[in-house]
């Protein structure tokens, strides 16, 4: 069975972590480039709570 592994995006040479981490260390530009190539979503996902809110990013993504 494969590992489920961590996935971590990396904004102002930090790694964030949490959502706690994206407040406090978030490049917005830098997250608008995560949100166009999907790994916002991605990274999301990886907390299995925020189902709601990944709903909400692929509505915007059909209204463009």
């Amino acid at each position: 069975m494969p590992r489920n592994r961590k996935f971590y995006m990396h904004h102002n040479k930090h790694i964030i972590r949490s959502i706690d981490d994206l407040t406090v260390y978030c490049d917005i530009r830098q997250l608008l480039l995560d949100y166009r190539s999907g790994k916002l979503q991605r990274w999301l996902k990886a907390f299995k709570c925020f189902d709601e809110e990944i709903i909400k990013i692929n509505n915007l993504n059909e209204k463009e």
